[in-house]
């Protein structure tokens, strides 16, 4: 269901994880108030499904560490 972020914090999220199943990333600004509203949705989660998670947090270095390959 897609739903307007009450507090413009959020910006989008993705199903991700090549068939691992149930890895969602999320796209948010980098505050507190994101991180709270991310744990409201995780503990909404937990109650209806029943089912544990684990959340992480932050973002690699990506291209910065690891430059572009070209393969020929």
């Amino acid at each position: 269901r897609q739903q307007k972020s009450l507090n413009n914090v959020l910006f989008g999220a993705k199903i991700t994880g090549g068939g691992g199943g149930g890895t969602v990333a999320v796209l948010a600004q980098n505050s507190s108030e994101a991180v709270e509203t991310i744990a409201t949705i995780v503990d909404q989660y937990e109650k209806i499904s029943g089912r544990q998670t684990r959340t992480f947090s932050g973002s690699s270095s990506g291209l910065a560490t690891y430059p572009s390959m070209t393969i020929e």
